[in-house]
């Protein structure tokens, strides 16, 4: 067995110090690069809600809301701070409330439009049911499938009237 020097020795320790403060320092400059990258993917310096928790966010923003001032495209604070952002934090209670309705208003109006363009063809909607009543003539909603198709007024029809007016309505075609 070869003796080692103190100079082997020394040298030897000074390279292993060097290597491990080489492997300390990417070490940390790859974990700052991720956690830039996961902060960048979550939302921007805000997304630490508490410390050592990430803030509920998508990378589509989905769980975030706007503030609700005309014109604004800041994040808003959340509920707590009625949806407005920091800059908007110090307007009066009217202006909020004016905002509210508006942005309640525009939400209504693209919700209709939205659920007239889906329609019945959207995946899990039911097919809609003629509900007008079965007696020829008749303009009148009728009370459901429990009540045969038929309204108020003329639930009291006889049991041959009612037959007839059913086979009519199944010799029509399919739409009217």
């Amino acid at each position: 067995m070869p003796k080692h020097n103190n100079t082997e020795d020394r040298l030897s320790e000074i390279v292993s110090e060097h290597v491990n403060r080489l492997v300390a320092a990417i070490s940390e400059a790859v974990r700052e690069d991720i956690a830039g990258q996961l902060r960048d993917f979550l939302g921007g310096p805000t997304s630490v809600s508490r410390p050592g928790r990430l803030a509920r966010a998508t990378p589509n923003g989905r769980n975030t809301r706007g503030c609700i001032a005309p014109g604004c495209m800041n994040q808003s604070k959340g509920p707590r701070f009625r949806y407005l952002c920091t800059d908007h934090l110090g307007a009066s209670r009217k202006d909020v409330e004016a905002w509210r309705a508006a942005k309640a208003a525009d939400r209504a109006r693209a919700g209709r439009a939205s659920r007239v363009v889906a329609g019945a063809n959207r995946p899990g909607a039911k097919s809609r049911r003629n509900m007008d009543c079965m007696a020829p003539a008749c303009t009148n909603v009728s009370k459901g499938p429990r009540f045969r198709y038929l309204c108020a007024d003329h639930l009291g029809a006889s049991k041959r009237d009612i037959e007839a007016w059913r086979t009519a309505k199944r010799a029509m075609p399919r739409g009217n």
